[in-house]
């Protein structure tokens, strides 16, 4: 009983730098007017102010996903990863210019790490809605 308890606690302590948090926040319905001089965006924010964005990637509704930071690999010219400088970059997907086909549910994925190296992984479902002019 007590090697089990110790194997138990050994296999916690070591295991408690590879932690990894998921996070799925409620589902968003997000209304686009389709129009080259509108866009709207979609974005995740960091759970803290100081940790770092390791990875966005956004699911299209047809169970295709495009990598959206490290390396902007989206769809141009209608998707586009909104860029910025640390602390403030965060998973930030601009939409412009898309058909009312586009409609769908859009998945945002991002990967953080904080100052003490604990990974988060937060998804939130968008659906978007591309409405005409």
């Amino acid at each position: 009983m007590v090697a089990k308890l110790l194997c138990l606690f050994v296999l916690g302590v070591v295991s408690q730098g590879y932690a990894q948090t998921d996070i799925i926040l409620e589902d968003v319905t997000v209304n686009h007017y389709a129009s080259p001089w509108l866009s709207t965006t979609l974005s995740l924010h960091k759970p803290g102010m100081f940790d770092t964005l390791l990875s966005c990637a956004v699911g299209f509704p047809h169970n295709i996903m495009y990598e959206a930071y490290p390396a902007d690999r989206l769809p141009k010219p209608s998707f586009q990863f909104v860029s910025s400088v640390e602390p403030f970059r965060t998973c930030t997907v601009a939409i412009r210019d898309v058909a009312v086909s586009a409609s769908g549910t859009y998945q945002l994925i991002a990967v953080t790490s904080d100052a003490n190296g604990l990974q988060t992984r937060t998804r939130r479902n968008f659906k978007l809605n591309v409405r005409s002019v």
